[in-house]
């Protein structure tokens, strides 16, 4: 089911379907205030998935995707920019094709051991988010940069190596 949110919904705790959802992450609160109004004056639309893994923030543009996730456990920035396509499981789950640095490489530069480091990815996006969608425009093949790696990786023939370490 797809529904589009509102950020004045994130303050505090939001019923949906009968759940309460938590206050927003700390990264989410960053990109509210760094990057979504941006994104909306690019003539993006937030988009809220429901029933299936998404990411914390979801943005759709025709068929231009950004969406992003930040794992504080594993210190894990997810930022891509692309299609969208479904991984059809037991649990459902959106994925983006691209990744965000194939259409504005310099963002590998920002330093991730830095206190500031998710602002500075937020500000980094939202200052270049207009050259992304016209290097997707240029070169839509991009936004499924990582769909070789993830049908290798999801449906990939088994090897007797990798079969090893899986034998009772």
């Amino acid at each position: 089911m797809l529904h589009q949110s509102a950020t004045a919904k994130r303050c505090g705790l939001t019923q949906v379907l009968g759940f309460m959802k938590p206050t927003p992450s700390h990264y989410r609160q960053i990109i509210d205030r760094a990057l979504c109004k941006k994104l909306i004056e690019s003539g993006f639309r937030e988009i809220q998935l429901i029933d299936c893994i998404s990411y914390e923030a979801l943005f759709r543009k025709g068929d231009a995707w950004f969406g992003t996730s930040w794992d504080y456990r594993d210190l894990y920035l997810d930022l891509n920019f692309g299609h969208l396509y479904w991984i059809k499981d037991v649990m459902p789950r959106v994925i983006i094709a691209g990744q965000y640095s194939s259409f504005y490489p310099q963002i590998k530069r920002l330093d991730n051991t830095a206190n500031d480091y998710l602002e500075k990815i937020a500000a980094s996006v939202s200052g270049s988010i207009e050259t992304a969608l016209n290097k997707y425009r240029e070169n839509p093949s991009l936004a499924d940069s990582r769909v070789p790696e993830l049908r290798q990786g999801l449906l990939g023939r088994a090897t007797d190596a990798q079969l090893i370490a899986h034998e009772a």
